[in-house]
Formats: C-alpha cells, sequence, structure tokens
C-alpha cells in the first residue's frame, strides 16, 4: 500500500531545518533573503555610537601653539661693578709709615758734680724756659770763691806795690840814679803780678759759674718725659738729671719705598693717620731726606714736620699714611678696568636708561699708582661699567642692583 504524500508546508508543524534536511524528498527552491531596512538603519545607529564613544575616549587634539616672541636678556650688574664719574682731585701717591718724635727735646745733665739738694719737677708735669728743675749742693763751692777771692785781693795788692816800684824806678832812670837793669826788673815784676791777677780772676769767674750750674733750670717749655735723680743722691758731671719735650711740634720719621726716592723733595705734602686717633688725618710736611737707604731693605727714612697745638700726638705713637708726589683738581678719572678699546678707539659703556651705551674717549695720564686712567671726553655725572667684564656690549639691556 502505498504511503500518503506530506506536503510541503504543513501548518501542524513547525519548520525543522534538520528535519528537511534529512527529508529524502526534493524541496522546493527558496527564494534568497534580503536584510531588512530595519536592520540596516539599526546597524548605521550601532557604528554612529561606537565611533562617538570612541572619540570621547580619545584626547581632543591640541591646537598648536602659536609662535612666542623672543625674550630679551637683562644683564645684571651689581653696584661695585658700575661708577658715577665726577671731576675730582687726583693725585699720585707714595706709602709711608713709622714713629713719631717729639721735635724739641732737652736732656737737662749736670754741669758740676754735687749732692741733689732738690729736684722739683716728676713725669708728665709742665715747665717754662728758665724754671728751677733741680739744685745741688753749693757749699763747697761757695768756700772755692771766698778763697779764690782772697788770693786775688793779696795778689792786687801786691801789684799795686809793685807799680809804685816801677814808678819810682823810671824817675830814678831818667835822673841817671838807677841802672837799666833795675828798671827791667822792676817792670817784669808788675808784668808777672798782673798775669797772675788775670789768672786769679778767671778762675774766679770759673767757680762762679760752677756755683750757677749748681742750678739746673729747663732750656725749653715743654713737659717733663723723664726724672733720673732724687734728693741726696750725689751726681757727677755730666749725670742726666730730667728730660723736657715740647709737644707743640712732632717729627715723624717714616721708611719709604727707595724706588720712590727720585720723586720725594722737601716741602712735599703728606697725609697721616694716626694708630689710635681714629677718623682724623693729620697734615705733615717733608723737611729732611736722609741721603742713605736703610741697610738691609729697600726703604729711605724721610722726616716729616706736622703741627701739635691740641697736644692730641704723643712721641713713639705709629703712623701711616701717604706723601702727595702731584695732584691735578676737577679732572675726570675712570677705574683702569673701565677702560674698553675696539678697532674704533678707546671707550667706555655707559648706563644710560638701562641700556649699555658705547662713549668713546681719549685716556691720558694714569694715577693712584696706575687704578685710575685719566680721560677726555667724557662729562662729569655719568654712570659707567667699572668693571673689566668682556661679555657686556653696548646696546645691551642692564639692571643696576644696590
Amino acid at each position: 500500500m502505498n504511503a500518503p504524500i506530506r506536503p510541503a508546508f504543513d501548518k501542524a508543524q513547525p519548520l525543522d531545518s534538520k528535519a528537511s534536511a534529512k527529508t529524502t524528498e526534493p524541496a522546493a527552491p527558496r527564494r534568497r533573503r534580503r536584510w531588512p531596512w530595519v536592520v540596516l538603519l539599526l546597524l548605521a545607529g550601532a557604528a554612529a555610537g561606537a565611533y562617538g564613544y570612541r572619540d570621547r575616549l580619545m584626547p581632543a587634539p591640541t591646537p598648536a601653539p602659536e609662535a612666542a616672541a623672543p625674550v630679551e636678556v637683562v644683564m645684571r650688574l651689581s653696584g661695585l661693578e658700575v661708577a658715577k664719574v665726577e671731576p675730582a682731585r687726583l693725585r699720585e701717591t707714595v706709602r709711608v709709615s713709622g714713629s713719631l718724635s717729639p721735635s724739641r727735646q732737652a736732656a737737662l745733665t749736670a754741669q758740676v758734680g754735687g749732692r741733689v739738694e732738690s729736684i722739683s719737677v716728676r713725669p708728665g708735669e709742665t715747665v717754662s724756659e728758665g724754671q728751677v728743675i733741680a739744685e745741688l749742693d753749693t757749699a763747697s763751692t761757695r768756700t772755692q770763691i771766698a778763697q779764690q777771692e782772697a788770693a786775688i785781693a793779696a795778689t792786687q795788692a801786691q801789684l799795686d806795690l809793685a807799680l809804685r816800684q816801677l814808678e819810682s824806678t823810671k824817675a830814678l832812670a831818667e835822673k841817671g840814679l838807677a841802672s837799666p837793669s833795675a828798671l827791667e826788673s822792676a817792670q817784669s815784676n808788675v808784668t808777672a803780678l798782673q798775669a797772675n791777677l788775670a789768672a786769679q780772676q778767671a778762675q774766679l769767674a770759673g767757680i762762679r759759674l760752677s756755683l750757677e750750674y749748681a742750678t739746673i733750670r729747663a732750656p725749653i717749655s715743654g713737659i717733663v718725659s723723664a726724672r733720673n735723680v732724687d734728693p741726696g743722691q750725689t751726681v757727677g758731671a755730666g749725670t742726666t738729671v730730667a728730660t723736657i719735650v715740647d709737644l707743640s711740634e712732632m717729627d715723624a720719621r717714616v721708611l719709604a719705598p727707595l724706588s720712590a726716592a727720585a720723586a720725594l723733595a722737601v716741602g712735599q705734602t703728606a697725609e697721616l693717620s694716626v694708630e689710635g686717633i681714629a677718623g682724623r688725618t693729620f697734615e705733615a710736611e717733608i723737611s729732611r731726606i736722609n741721603p742713605v737707604a736703610v741697610e738691609g731693605t729697600r726703604s729711605i727714612p724721610i722726616y716729616l714736620s706736622l703741627d701739635n697745638a691740641d697736644s692730641a700726638l704723643r712721641g713713639g705713637m705709629f703712623v701711616s699714611g701717604s706723601v702727595i708726589l702731584t695732584q691735578k683738581e676737577g679732572a675726570i678719572a675712570v677705574p683702569a678696568g673701565a677702560l674698553r678699546k675696539d678697532g674704533d678707539g678707546d671707550y667706555v659703556l655707559a648706563v644710560r636708561d638701562n641700556r649699555l651705551a658705547r662713549l668713546p674717549v681719549t685716556p691720558g695720564k694714569t694715577w693712584n699708582n696706575g687704578r685710575l686712567i685719566e680721560v677726555t671726553g667724557l662729562a662729569g655725572g655719568e654712570t659707567i661699567v667699572a668693571a673689566p667684564l668682556p661679555e657686556l656690549a653696548a646696546g645691551m639691556a642692564v639692571a643696576v642692583e644696590g
């Protein structure tokens, strides 16, 4: 019995691709399926969403920066690297140093020997010229004076008798009653007594002078710097009793370099500072120059005189300073490090409106041992670069600090 034929599409059973594949009967040809337009729209939306999500994850591109304007470099200068130029007094000097001593001082010595009866001064006391400083015992001197005066009186009496005898002998000789030899004898006796009297008088004058020397007086006005004897002490002739110094004028014995000896001259001015007297400068003048250098050194002694009316200076103080060899008023000078040179000549760099300007100058004489150079062509009031800074050039922007 033949089996029943199944329809190609049975509504009672779902379509099963596997079952249909197992069917031995040939299937009807199927129509090619096309994507519905809705599906296409969905796919396009998904793709757009994915692209937007990717854009949110990736950083936004940075715009290329615009080219910045070049920044000008400003050179900074310290206050020690610049200097203000003003007309000034220029000097050429030589350094000196030494010590002070009073210009006038006197050592009082005993002219005769004897015992010191009194001495009326002490170190540091002021004395006047002619004031009695010490007195020696004069008893023996006065005795010698008395003895000498008596001897002179006796000789004078003998001389008076001899003179009368001479006159009598002359009268007799004129009458022929006295021989020539008697006249010569009388004349010789008178001459001898006159010589003896003169010698005795000279001795008396010496003894009286010794009496004056027994009183020791100050030869100058000043201050007692030393007292060497005491009352009751016996001294001999030549013994120093005291020393007096006059501080109204002082001498400074200083040493100068031998290389400057040719430039030194009497009358040149010096400015000295004194150890222990701060903030004060003393003016001195060369009074003498030693012709011979100190042995073993390259220094020559010179002697300066300086006024000390207020007695501020004392002997032995140390002084240092400079002797002014030459000077010039109202000159323009720049530090040696400020002078520059290029193909156009010598110049300096001036600070004008915070920029460097090239100012040509003409150099002249050097001063202050080569540290300053006198120039022309530069006006007072300019602020210039004083330090030798090779990296600076005209036109640069600068800022001065301090």
